[in-house]
């Protein structure tokens, strides 16, 4: 009662938790705006994959580059008969959780305030409140991250076996949600060795620790050796399969930092900037208290920037050839934030020595400013994509009612997405001539053959569009989806065409 009491008193106090409900309300309005938008591929596939497991049915090609902890954990919904809307829940609740765990760790370290400060930014960046209602991968691996990060800190920091037993399953649940979460064990491991060298090995915990870590990541070792005959087939497809950056190391570091760093927006950017600069320069002139383990802002400086920066530059090593998407760093931007907060509270003491109320005015300024410019992103973003693919999801929802469940379809582009809308089984086109892919249609026998040019399209696809438009005695046109395409505003977006029964006889 009287913790209730203090908490009432203290204007500070009052103003975090209504900017907490604040988000919290708007990330509830924001899910049901979103409940039925169309998936996207990724989502497609993992969805996919989910009913296979669950149902047996329709089949669908694994990727070994694709992780499986998420499909698996979807087909045990379904299995139960839970859904899609469980499904964008889980996500949204994956999103609460990494706001209150970047709460938790920055308070561990920093204080309350510089907690608050963090959780605030990340409930407010626009991209990981956008990507809170897709069914992907991203923010539950940050949800895994954060809890590694947090279990560590309570385990091997502050000694807690109960804590300690945990680490290395949890960095191994979080490879398992996305390889890349497995970049904190190195990170982890890269700190013991830096803060405490020899001492760090010989606690008992630690070890017990890695070999429950090796059992849990035994069944999809085991699951990968007798899916595609290596236990290591994520590793070997990801090296084999990966294209070469077209630029140089250096400039692709560049790229990223252009591209993804400012997308914070600028309010934030600068509290980031200057808690850099504050970590840096206490690591710099503390380090041999660091190395003495006399300070434990320091290690916490130090097991900050390792996890904010080593998944960045892993990233940036892989380069994704031309092609870059923030989501890839959720893994980075919750201890940006964190780093973030440290800047809000560096500043809020440098200004306070002069003017406190002048101090909390700049710090609640630039923190208002980044607040309102996500969410205005956020909320431009969120909308415009909310129909996005709405053709696909359509159309694959008329398939489903004009087709039986061992029926087959063609689709020239987005086969994930219309396999998961239509429960059917989905194959590309086939051939790389006319009569090669009419020889694959005899061969698979599809009900319907759908058109559908949401990017454009290569010079050597074009034969297959024309195909299917110019050859009605074969493909009969049965509905179409707007917009138009094309000047002469003659091909659809998307259309779906039945083919001519003759065509299997022959």
């Amino acid at each position: 009662m009287e913790n209730q009491k203090k908490w009432s008193n203290n204007p500070y106090a009052l103003g975090i938790f209504a900017i907490v409900v604040i988000l919290l309300g708007i990330r509830i309005w924001f899910f049901l705006l979103t409940a039925n938008q169309p998936v996207w591929w990724d989502e497609g596939d993992y969805l996919n994959i989910a009913t296979k497991w669950a149902s047996g049915s329709p089949d669908w090609d694994i990727n070994p580059l694709r992780p499986l902890l998420y499909p698996f954990v979807l087909s045990l919904f379904m299995k139960i008969g839970i859904g899609e809307l469980f499904f964008r829940f889980l996500s949204l609740l994956a999103s609460i959780i990494s706001i209150w765990l970047t709460y938790k760790i920055a308070k561990e370290w920093y204080g309350k305030e510089t907690g608050y400060i963090a959780a605030v930014m990340l409930a407010a960046f626009w991209s990981f409140l956008f990507f809170s209602y897709r069914m992907l991968v991203d923010v539950p691996v940050a949800m895994m991250w954060l809890l590694g990060v947090y279990v560590f800190i309570k385990g091997y920091e502050e000694q807690k076996k109960k804590y300690a037993y945990w680490i290395v399953p949890l960095i191994v649940l979080g490879f398992l949600t996305k390889y890349t979460g497995a970049i904190l064990g190195f990170i982890l491991l890269a700190y013991m060795i830096v803060a405490d060298r020899i001492k760090a090995f010989t606690r008992k915990e630690i070890w017990v620790s890695l070999g429950l870590g090796i059992l849990t990541a035994l069944p999809f070792l085991l699951y990968e050796w007798k899916k595609f005959g290596h236990p290591l087939a994520f590793y070997i497809s990801a090296i084999g399969g990966r294209a070469a950056s077209p630029r140089s190391g250096f400039q692709t570091l560049i790229d990223y930092i252009n591209t993804t760093i400012p997308l914070i927006q600028w309010p934030f950017l600068i509290l980031c900037i200057i808690g850099l600069i504050a970590i840096i320069f206490e690591l710099i002139i503390g380090w041999d208290l660091l190395l003495k383990n006399k300070e434990k802002h320091l290690r916490a400086n130090l097991l900050l920037i390792l996890t904010c920066i080593v998944p960045f530059l892993y990233i940036v090593s892989l380069g994704y050839g031309a092609y870059i998407e923030e989501r890839y760093l959720f893994l980075m931007y919750p201890m940006l934030f964190m780093i973030g907060a440290k800047g809000a509270m560096s500043l809020y003491h440098i200004i306070k020595k002069y003017n406190k109320p002048l101090a909390i005015a700049v710090v609640a300024i630039l923190l208002v400013l980044g607040v309102q410019q996500n969410l205005a992103t956020a909320n431009a973003s969120i909308k415009d994509k909310a129909v996005s693919f709405i053709q696909v999801k359509e159309a694959g929802e008329w398939l489903n009612q004009h087709t039986n469940p061992d029926d087959v379809i063609y689709s020239f582009h987005t086969q994930a997405e219309m396999q998961y809308h239509a429960n059917r089984r989905v194959f590309g086109f086939k051939g790389t001539t006319p009569e090669e892919q009419l020889e694959y249609i005899k061969q698979d026998k599809p009900k319907y053959v759908v058109m559908n040019i949401f990017v454009p399209v290569d010079p050597g696809q074009t034969w297959k569009v024309a195909h299917a438009y110019t050859n009605q005695t074969m493909f009969k046109p049965e509905i179409s989806y707007a917009p138009f395409i094309d000047e002469k505003q003659q091909i659809p977006i998307l259309t779906i065409f039945s083919v001519n029964p003759t065509l299997y006889s022959q």
